[in-house]
C-alpha cells in the first residue's frame, strides 16, 4: 500500500488542517446555527476534493535505478535475520 504521505511533516500538518477544519464547523455551530454548520462542511470538503486531485496530478513518476530500470513492476526483498537460538535448532 502507497504511503499517503510524503513525510512525518506531511502527516502532521493533516493533522493540524483536520482540527483547525473541525474547529471551523464547531464555531459556525455555536455561532450561527446547523445550516452555517453544513455549509462550512461543504466548503471545507470541496476544497478538500480539489487540493487532493491537484495534488495527484502533480506526483512524479517514480524513478527506476539501474539495473531496475525496463524490467517489470515488482520487486522482491530479501531479509537476512539470525536465527533465533531454540532447542529445536541444536547441531551439537
Amino acid at each position: 500500500m502507497e504511503n499517503p504521505f510524503r513525510s512525518e511533516a506531511a502527516a502532521y500538518r493533516f493533522l493540524l488542517v483536520t482540527i483547525g477544519a473541525l474547529a471551523l464547523i464547531v464555531a459556525a455551530k455555536l455561532l450561527l446555527g446547523n445550516v452555517a454548520a453544513l455549509i462550512v462542511f461543504v466548503l471545507e470538503l470541496a476544497a478538500v476534493v480539489v487540493f487532493y486531485v491537484r495534488q495527484r496530478s502533480e506526483r512524479p513518476e517514480p524513478m527506476m535505478s539501474g539495473s531496475m530500470a525496463g524490467t517489470s513492476s515488482t520487486s522482491a526483498l530479501a531479509v537476512k535475520a539470525p536465527l533465533r537460538r531454540s532447542s529445536l535448532l541444536r547441531f551439537t
